[in-house]
């Protein structure tokens, strides 16, 4: 496990508390504008840091075939939780990002939002190393990076290349990588980048790339 990719440790601090996990239990809206897109019922999707299980379960809903898999295992637990309530299926596996334990070409679709960011430039690319090694020839991905417009950018500590830590917030020792649109497109190599949408999420100023990709069909 790298040094700063210590993510997990914040999150499941949140999913542990009914209020952590308040602002995180709705499938993201981009996800559910392209999910006819994603594939059809029996594809084979992970969801790549699911949290608490919200896109998961909704991928479940439509038929997919979900494996769900997170750093965090509080937020594992309360995801199997909801799919049980939800009366669907999900395979729940706790690991990290950068060495995914799956054999090549597994997935049909990837989701991972929210997630890749959380560790220096070189974690970002070895993660979406490990994507492009799981997903199939002509594979679709969904996914959010960190924007250099994000109001966070530049403060604290910068542990490595546009990777900075704020010491004192709430996610105290948690590295958050940022690319500009340049950036942000040199990480989809292997990939044709479909929709690159430039978007405030929850807060103010809260600058994030979401993309819809599809890997190389060779």
């Amino acid at each position: 496990m790298s040094e700063t990719a210590v993510a997990h440790h914040a999150w499941d601090k949140r999913w542990s508390t009914p209020e952590g996990r308040a602002d995180w239990l709705d499938p993201e809206p981009f996800l559910l504008e392209r999910v006819d897109r994603l594939g059809t019922a029996g594809d084979a999707v992970l969801d790549l840091g699911c949290g608490v299980g919200r896109n998961a379960i909704a991928l479940a809903q439509r038929g997919f075939k979900v494996d769900a898999m997170d750093g965090a295992p509080a937020g594992l637990e309360h995801g199997a939780l909801l799919a049980q309530e939800a009366g669907v299926v999900v395979a729940w596996r706790l690991g990290g990002m950068l060495a995914l334990p799956y054999a090549d070409r597994s997935f049909d679709a990837v989701v991972s939002w929210n997630v890749i960011y959380h560790g220096t430039g070189d974690e970002t690319r070895r993660a979406m190393s490990e994507i492009c090694r799981v997903l199939k020839p002509g594979g679709r991905l969904v996914l959010s990076l960190l924007s250099k417009r994000e109001r966070r950018f530049g403060l604290g500590r910068e542990v490595a290349d546009d990777t900075y830590v704020i010491e004192g917030e709430e996610e105290k020792g948690h590295p958050h990588h940022y690319v500009d649109a340049v950036g942000a497109a040199a990480l989809f190599r292997g990939f044709n980048l479909v929709d690159l949408e430039h978007r405030v999420h929850r807060k103010p100023e809260s600058w994030h790339w979401d993309a819809f990709a599809v890997k190389d069909a060779r």
